[in-house]
């Protein structure tokens, strides 16, 4: 890796052989260039750098193609840890030597870079699952990630969730925060295993290989609940009910009353992760991803009450919180509940 003595170096090189890129703020520039001059020293000459949009972790990508090749550039946002910025890279090496992430290039958790190769083709969307082989194969990718090496932090959905909710909430919110805090007491008690979890998969942050799905982005990756990889997966690929069973079959095997149990809660508390992301969001999110939501509320039963069209990024977090607030309610919900609290009981 580069100290960074090497890389004011590199700087100073590269800065000499490009034209500015109008788009690249000055200060990704310098640090884009170096890392150019690095890899491919003396082969810099007409490089050209492009943002790369979409998520909402903060982080600045960027595709850069240089000598006949494209990669990109993650530049993570300056108020990361570094604790954060190691674990990052640590997941991303991990997929990499696993085959299920892009190949790693470089990186510096000091720097705050990674770099890794640029994925052809686009993420998935429902469309991309409609053979049943290919949900299959998604869970048994999913699968490879949460039995593969143990992610040096653990990760839950509550206190992510808990995060994002505003400083002065208000009577629904304040019910959802009461609601979601008493899922999180209960599958606490039951103790299950955390596995090593991405945490964020999503549309943008999945790629479709030839024999496998190859997933990016593990700035929320952790020791977790696979069942919430499992039902984020479920929900923002709108997955029918057929497709639920044979996608919990792939990745479980024999699916237990308790198995059911536990991915129908994560699926609501991944509703109201819905609502608050999307009312924290400064800017909006990617349209595939909105597109992959509001497909998912209607494959469960909970379509907009107007045209998708027209719905705004409030519109479906006040839709997604009314789900959650509604779903708790719900006979189904207690149900499940009940059966993961007779785990609590066998335990005591």
């Amino acid at each position: 890796m580069l100290n960074i003595k090497t890389i004011l170096i590199c700087i100073i090189l590269a800065c000499t052989s490009f034209a500015h890129n109008e788009h690249v703020p000055h200060y990704d520039y310098k640090s884009i260039a170096s890392i150019a001059q690095y890899l491919y020293p003396n082969k810099t000459k007409g490089m050209k750098i492009k943002p790369l949009i979409g998520g909402f972790s903060g982080d600045r990508l960027y595709l850069l193609e240089i000598n006949n090749k494209k990669i990109v550039i993650r530049i993570q946002k300056s108020e990361k840890s570094m604790a954060d910025r190691r674990l990052e890279w640590f997941c991303t090496k991990t997929a990499s030597d696993m085959s299920i992430g892009p190949k790693l290039l470089y990186a510096s958790s000091n720097l705050g870079i990674i770099v890794t190769e640029f994925l052809e083709g686009g993420p998935p969307t429902a469309e991309t699952f409609a053979k049943d082989s290919v949900v299959v194969m998604l869970a048994k990718n999913i699968k490879q990630i949460n039995n593969g090496p143990i992610f040096p932090r653990e990760w839950n959905a509550f206190d992510y969730i808990k995060a994002r909710m505003p400083k002065n909430p208000d009577k629904k919110i304040k019910s959802a925060l009461k609601k979601l805090m008493k899922i999180k007491q209960i599958l606490q008690a039951a103790n299950f295993q955390k596995k090593p979890c991405h945490n964020d998969i999503q549309p943008n942050n999945l790629f479709v290989g030839k024999d496998r799905f190859l997933f990016i982005d593990w700035g929320d990756a952790g020791m977790s609940d696979p069942f919430w990889d499992l039902a984020r997966t479920s929900i923002l690929f709108g997955f029918s009910a057929h497709q639920e069973k044979i996608f919990l079959t792939a990745y479980l095997g024999k699916v237990s009353k308790l198995d059911q149990s536990r991915f129908f809660i994560m699926k609501q508390v991944f509703f109201l992760s819905i609502a608050m992301t999307l009312r924290e969001a400064s800017r909006n999110p990617d349209p595939q991803v909105l597109k992959c939501i509001l497909r998912a509320f209607a494959v469960n039963n909970h379509a907009l009450p107007r045209e998708d069209t027209l719905a705004t990024m409030a519109d479906i977090s006040n839709h997604a919180l009314k789900v959650f607030l509604e779903k708790h309610e719900k006979q189904t919900f207690r149900q499940a509940i009940n059966a993961i609290k007779r785990v609590n009981a066998n335990t005591e």
